[in-house]
């Protein structure tokens, strides 16, 4: 998630997917968000702020041990086989 705050480029996404690879679950994904906003397009995230951003970086990571958990939590508002969102994720 340090990586992903780093970017200086406004466009992070490439940086911001591989933190979905690097944490193990869905909670360490959220924490280190909070730890480290600036890899996100907030200053602060409380809970919900990062779920619904996870949400988004999801779509293009739907493989991820992130995504996988947040999915079996319940976290994500659409299911990993959803032929939407594998078509978003194909693009």
């Amino acid at each position: 998630m340090e990586g992903a705050a780093a970017v200086v480029d406004l466009n992070n996404d490439e940086a911001l997917m591989a933190t979905t690879e690097a944490c193990t679950n869905a909670d360490e994904w959220i924490v280190a968000l909070q730890h480290n906003p600036g890899a996100g397009s907030l200053t602060s995230y409380t809970r919900e702020d990062a779920e619904y951003l996870l949400d988004l970086v999801c779509i293009y990571s739907l493989e991820s041990p992130v995504c996988l958990d947040a999915s079996a939590q319940g976290i994500l508002t659409y299911e990993l086989d959803d032929p939407q969102v594998l078509e978003l994720n194909a693009g």
